[in-house]
């Protein structure tokens, strides 16, 4: 019995996308001036679309660093550059922490900056050695 009802539903389920789409192209081919104006508006709204949404882009971060592929920028010449530095990434890393759930992005981006962070740390105790 229920293959029989499944099948009957497909049945009704075609016979509805059959008067469906004969509706539709009655509509399209007996109405011209209701059709144009359809797509005209649908002009008028793509071309709206296409100079509004997505037309400036997105702020980059203040202290973003290359992609890992690319390579990191050199280590800063002074100390107290490097310091500097490392604060402001490890304030980076806490607005990161902050959040609950971590996106894909985010955590890659932690990972850059961890991993700068410990090439500053590298090189200030290379500075303090000499």
């Amino acid at each position: 019995m229920k293959i029989q009802n499944h099948s009957l539903q497909w049945r009704r389920l075609g016979s509805l996308c059959q008067k469906l789409k004969r509706s539709i192209i009655h509509f399209f081919v007996h109405s011209r001036k209701a059709s144009l104006a359809i797509m005209g508006i649908v002009l008028v709204v793509s071309a709206v679309f296409c100079f509004t949404i997505n037309r400036y882009p997105k702020p980059k971060s203040m202290f973003a660093l290359p992609a890992l592929g690319s390579g990191f920028p050199e280590v800063p010449s002074t100390p107290s550059a490097a310091l500097i530095e490392i604060l402001s990434l490890q304030g980076e890393l806490r607005t990161f922490l902050d959040e609950k759930i971590p996106s894909k992005n985010d955590s890659i981006r932690m990972e850059q900056i961890i991993i700068r962070i410990q090439a500053l740390n590298k090189s200030l105790k290379n500075h303090e050695k000499h």
